[in-house]
């Protein structure tokens, strides 16, 4: 990504984007390419949107082994911003694939932005000097990621709580190449 003014990601011989390294990283237009770009790669979370008080939410679900999922009410919740809601309300009641970056996570609210407060069990922290990788599991999903600036606080086998802007996660349609459905349809530079 460093090295290129555009670059292809490619999925097993088919062109899946072609675009500037900054573009495919901010707009991936699917599921692939999310988890491709980026290190660690981008958290993906199965469940399902709904209407809950008259806002639009995304309800973690369990995974299950033959591609659906559950919903036993122990997942989180993430309120869904209006110009996101808005492209996926054709999804209310349906299984998305909700994408967060390790590194759009943070230890402090966030203070310009409708943070979202997430509530998970740590596992690992692992120090790199500025930054580090915070190892972490939800109710539900075992493998979470976030990449945090480097400070005290974050213990083993606690909880923690971190925050995550709603503007910048990513909703897919369920499958490895699922589209992205939070992006409008202009910025999909996909080559079939």
């Amino acid at each position: 990504m460093s090295l290129g003014d555009r670059i292809v990601v490619m999925h097993n011989g088919i062109i899946q984007q072609a675009d500037s390294p900054l573009v495919t990283y901010n707009s991936p237009v699917n599921r692939f390419v999310a988890g491709f770009i980026g290190m660690p790669p981008m958290n993906f979370f199965v469940g399902t949107i709904m209407i809950d008080d008259g806002g639009m939410v995304f309800e973690e679900g369990k995974a299950l082994p033959d591609g659906g999922f559950t919903l036993p009410g122990k997942g989180f919740r993430l309120l869904i911003p209006t110009p996101i809601a808005t492209r996926v309300a054709g999804r209310v009641g349906r299984q998305v694939v909700l994408g967060i970056r390790p590194e759009h996570f943070q230890v402090r609210p966030i203070v310009d932005a409708p943070g979202v407060a997430l509530e998970f069990k740590v596992n690992v922290v692992e120090p790199l000097g500025n930054d580090m990788d915070v190892y972490m599991s939800t109710n539900l999903n075992d493998d979470v990621v976030a990449r945090v600036e480097a400070q005290s606080g974050l213990q083993t086998d606690a909880r923690a709580t971190l925050y995550v802007d709603p503007r910048k996660v990513h909703f897919f349609e369920p499958g490895e190449t699922g589209m992205n459905l939070s992006q409008k349809n202009e910025l999909f530079h996909a080559v079939a």
